[in-house]
């Protein structure tokens, strides 16, 4: 190494000089990038807090169709109770005993599959809430009343997290694409090295001023920022996709939501009174030993029935409740409408 006279030791220092609008852009990227990352959060926060609601009102009318079963069985009971004695006194069948005692073991195998399902559904909302999430229940929120009126539910989905995060993931390709606009113009940079030198030469000092020059811009910078406008627009075209898909899904939920309160006004108005007046008919009939207690037991099973689809229809109402009342996030309700979330 010390052989050839130009043989050296340098040690320099070297400093671009990026330009203003440069780190600017740069700068603005990595704020849109952690914005989109707040997004993205906002995306499961809004998940955990529909599955949750869900699970909550999934447990709250399985158990309520669990005390609505045991009421009708002790109800049930008493028909057992009065075939028996009818029997006993040689004013019934025996057929029509068993009827009952059937229509008591029918009733039996509901609950049976009634503590499946809250089993199941307990075990749900623990897997949201943890251990003592599911064995205390409060009471429901007011499944009639939604967060905003179905004219406002265009406008408020405008905050809905996956769009947020969309706009979001658009605002950070704009920057990248600003960033390829900016880099566009090489940056310079300037050196200072130190030399040492061999015995017979002097030591050197040197400052190198370096101006990159791009070969050929259109095949590469060009190229790139087109690539980078090309995301932005497929974003937007996404976003768009995405709020025609979120607001078309929302109007369904509202329209099946409102359509299963006015099933469920036509149940308490019509069909539970109606059945529960063709089993006073049947019952009262039996007793004045015009009519077989198989009319009586048919009547109670109808009114089973109807309650129990009632109940059913409640609880697909409330599902649909939780899917629209968390559409968006907690601090895009208005506080006195927050208060009557699960």
């Amino acid at each position: 190494l010390g052989r050839d006279f130009m043989t050296m030791v340098s040690v320099g220092v070297m400093q671009e000089l990026t330009r203003e609008s440069k780190l600017l852009a740069r700068s603005a990227r990595f704020e849109r990038e952690s914005e989109s990352a707040h997004a993205a959060r906002d995306i499961t926060l809004a998940a955990l807090r529909r599955e949750t609601a869900t699970a909550w009102l999934e447990l709250h009318f399985r158990l309520r169709m669990r005390a609505l079963l045991l009421a009708l069985r002790g109800e049930t009971a008493l028909q057992v109770e009065a075939a028996d004695g009818a029997y006993r006194g040689g004013r019934g069948a025996q057929a029509d005993l068993f009827a009952a005692r059937s229509a008591v073991a029918q009733i039996d195998d509901r609950i049976r599959l009634v503590d499946s399902e809250v089993t199941t559904a307990r075990t749900q909302l623990t897997r949201w809430l943890g251990e003592s999430g599911g064995r205390l229940l409060g009471a429901a929120p007011d499944l009639t009343r939604l967060l905003w009126t179905a004219g406002e539910l265009e406008s408020a989905l405008e905050r809905h997290p996956q769009i947020a995060w969309l706009v979001r993931q658009e605002a950070v390709a704009d920057a990248e694409a600003e960033v390829a606009r900016r880099d566009q113009r090489p940056d310079w940079s300037v050196e200072l090295m130190f030399s040492q030198r061999g015995p017979s030469t002097s030591n050197m000092v040197s400052l190198n001023l370096s101006i990159p020059w791009h070969r050929d811009p259109r095949q590469r910078q060009d190229r790139e920022l087109s690539a980078r406008l090309s995301v932005v627009e497929q974003l937007r075209a996404q976003r768009e996709e995405t709020r025609r898909e979120i607001v078309a899904q929302s109007r369904g939920w509202l329209q099946a939501w409102q359509a299963g309160h006015d099933r469920l006004a036509h149940h308490d108005k019509t069909l539970i009174p109606l059945a529960g007046e063709r089993g006073q008919a049947a019952l009262a009939a039996y007793r004045g030993g015009a009519g077989p207690l198989a009319a009586v037991l048919d009547a109670r099973r109808a009114e089973i029935d109807a309650r129990i689809e009632r109940l059913r229809i409640e609880m697909d109402t409330a599902g649909l409740w939780a899917r629209l009342s968390h559409l968006l996030p907690p601090d895009a309700v208005a506080p006195a409408a927050r208060e009557n979330r699960p």
